[in-house]
């Protein structure tokens, strides 16, 4: 006959509910739709991105990442990126 016991113990303290906290990330609006389609020769202009966290606005503080040649015919991504209070980041492309 075998018997096995066993037991398991943490060392560490305990985290209760009340210590968790929530992050809050951006909801992304893409202004113009995507793809959008830019004639060759046009110059681009970004449309923009409405980003909101928790139903406030801060599509002022959007980092936008472009490397899109106007000259020259291809696809391009665009990325949004937003950077919580926290230093969490999320993007959409």
């Amino acid at each position: 006959m075998l018997v096995a016991s066993f037991s398991l113990i943490s060392c560490e303290k305990e985290q209760h509910a009340e210590n968790l906290k929530v992050e809050s990330y951006a909801d992304f609006e893409i202004i113009g739709g995507t793809p959008y389609i830019l004639p060759i020769g046009t110059a681009w202009t970004d449309p923009g991105v409405k980003a909101l966290v928790d139903g406030e606005d801060v599509s002022s503080e959007v980092i936008v990442e472009d490397e899109v040649d106007e000259t020259t015919i291809g696809s391009y991504v665009v990325k949004y990126k937003y950077v919580n209070k926290d230093g969490f980041s999320n993007s959409t492309t």
